[in-house]
């Protein structure tokens, strides 16, 4: 229903946010966070003691914790400032748990658990640049129906950024008709990470966003879009309410070029997109086009 693409937006959302912080020196201890990241999980304590940072763009807030055991949090809330979030189904509010300690990479995500969860944060320090909280919440896998709980959580004076990359500037674009209408992206993002790949272009004025998910081991050819198959995805948003976010159902993604060593991607893309609550919403982007040196 909605869940799922909220859960696919906010996972490209966080991958793209995340990819700008930079990651703290690795000396294998706690005493190597800046700041204090941790939770209890199933019981037991996990510390980000290799990077704890933030971002705080676009009208998000972005929190991120990697510990020396390959395992990741991500947490994505839209900003309301110091505020009790809630983190549940149908809510733009996630967290993502990645856990890469195995050969079977685990993700778990907050939009499918069964119950919702909690994010407090408590204090944003706007000249230091930091901000300090707690949160409880679960996690699902939705491969094995797993779950994992997340108690006692706290960050504390996590350093946080506002800026995002912009890849390749001038000479990137990405467009498109929107129901018969060229729109061309003013600002375009292409991010390279955890085996996808992201491209976005977005108006920041008024929120309207294309973006397209595949997987970053693609090669030159032509692609169908399908939301069930969850590899090759296109999202349409048109303005700033998420309940009108539309995704692709039918289309086709061409790779045109790939340049893996200059970062540079060209394709073209169509697709017919719905709003997952209401299928018969439609709207058909044709000729899209995007040119984007990613990062």
């Amino acid at each position: 229903m909605l869940r799922l693409p909220l859960i696919l937006f906010a996972s490209a959302l966080i991958l793209l946010l995340s990819s700008c912080q930079k990651e703290l020196d690795d000396t294998g201890g706690s005493s190597s966070v800046s700041g204090n990241f941790k939770a209890k999980i199933d019981g037991t304590w996990w510390v980000a003691n290799k990077s704890a940072l933030a971002t705080r763009s676009f009208g998000f807030i972005t929190l991120t914790g990697q510990s020396t055991d390959k395992k990741t949090l991500r947490i994505l809330l839209a900003d309301s400032g110091t505020h009790n979030y809630t983190v549940d189904p149908g809510s733009i509010n996630t967290a993502i748990f990645i856990d890469s300690s195995s050969t079977n990479v685990g993700t778990f995500v907050s939009n499918l658990a069964t119950v919702p969860g909690q994010v407090n944060i408590t204090n944003i320090d706007t000249a230091a640049k930091t901000m300090s909280g707690t949160f409880s919440f679960k996690v699902h896998n939705q491969n094995d129906t797993t779950e994992k709980n997340f108690t006692e959580g706290s960050f504390t004076n996590i350093p946080y950024t506002n800026s995002l990359p912009i890849g390749g500037g001038g000479n990137d674009t990405l467009k498109a008709k929107i129901s018969g209408t060229l729109w061309t992206a003013p600002t375009v993002f292409g991010l390279s990470a955890n085996n996808q790949m992201v491209l976005t272009g977005v108006d920041i004025a008024t929120s309207k966003q294309i973006e397209l998910t595949f997987p970053s081991t693609i090669t030159t050819g032509s692609y169908t879009f399908s939301f069930t198959g969850n590899t090759y995805i296109g999202v349409y948003i048109p303005d700033s309410d998420f309940t009108h976010l539309k995704v692709a159902v039918s289309g086709t993604l061409t790779i045109l070029s790939y340049d893996i060593i200059n970062k540079r991607i060209r394709g073209n893309f169509n697709f017919i997109a719905s709003e997952p609550l209401n299928p018969l919403n439609t709207v058909l982007l044709t000729e899209g086009f995007f040119a984007i040196t990613y990062n």
